[in-house]
């Protein structure tokens, strides 16, 4: 009886081992934290990029000083102030560019600051007319008839950028703001033709009709134009060594011969990172 009862402590002895080390041996593995991804935009980067131009030209008066100068030392300028007449309209116009852009980037934790100049080529021209007849009697008692025909035309033929950034890290993605100065290079036209008509309509007898006709242009070809801008934009890492870009754009080109140009482009881009 002794010996049965030693043998069964035995058997239950070694079936509680062997679960023992089943459960060793099928215990689930700890989870192992993974390596932490740190994206770094430190350094020099350079690339390309293409987009869309909307262009918003502006002539206004450009004209005016032309008949001015063709109508000056008269009384019907003078007096009826001609040379204001010309009112040339607004005009929109859209093109597409492509170009590149290399700059520099600094971090500081979650912080970007760079450095970044741009170049895009691409044709962009826009062109307004205006005809204006009106009708005047000045003190030398001539009844006037004038008619100004006048055509002003730009074509944006390049330009670049010097661009200060600033953006926050999100991980691979760089959201980013830039201010910029640019300057840009540009064919400029303008045209202005005038008919005038006086006759005498108060002496008796009257004195001679007066008709003048003239005409005035004035061309430069790669006309240097300066400006400012800003846009905002975003930078996606595909690798540590290789991004994309989307950006918006905007450029205004201070005054040249009276007229205003400014520029809004849409883009993507990609570029190397070393």
């Amino acid at each position: 009886m002794k010996r049965l009862l030693i043998a069964c402590l035995l058997t239950i002895g070694l079936g509680g081992g062997a679960h023992a080390e089943d459960a060793r041996v099928f215990a689930p593995a700890g989870i192992v934290p993974g390596t932490p991804t740190y994206w770094s935009w430190s350094g020099l980067y350079f690339g390309g990029q293409f987009g869309m131009t909307s262009g918003n030209f502006n002539p206004g008066n450009a004209t005016g000083s032309m008949v001015a100068h063709l109508l000056r030392n008269t009384t019907i300028e003078s007096e009826a102030g001609i040379s204001q007449l010309p009112q040339l309209a607004r005009v929109s116009t859209n093109g597409t560019a492509f170009g590149g852009f290399v700059g520099f980037n600094q971090q500081w934790e979650d912080a970007i600051i760079g450095l970044e100049m741009t170049y895009s080529i691409g044709k962009l021209a826009a062109r307004s007319t205006d005809t204006i007849a009106r009708s005047y009697t000045t003190s030398d008692g001539y009844r006037n008839d004038v008619t100004l025909n006048s055509a002003a035309s730009v074509t944006l033929r390049d330009y670049g950028t010097v661009r200060a950034r600033a953006g926050h890290v999100m991980g691979r993605f760089l959201p980013y703001a830039q201010v910029s100065a640019a300057i840009g290079r540009a064919d400029i036209n303008r045209r202005v033709s005038i008919a005038l008509s006086a006759t005498d309509v108060t002496n008796v007898p009257p004195l001679p009709d007066i008709k003048f006709n003239a005409v005035a242009r004035d061309s430069k070809k790669d006309a240097f134009l300066y400006g400012m801008g800003g846009g905002v934009g975003l930078d996606v890492a595909i690798t540590p060594h290789i991004f994309l870009r989307g950006e918006y754009d905007y450029v205004q080109f201070f005054p040249f011969k009276g007229m205003t140009l400014g520029i809004h482009s849409a883009r993507v881009g990609a570029a190397v990172k070393f």
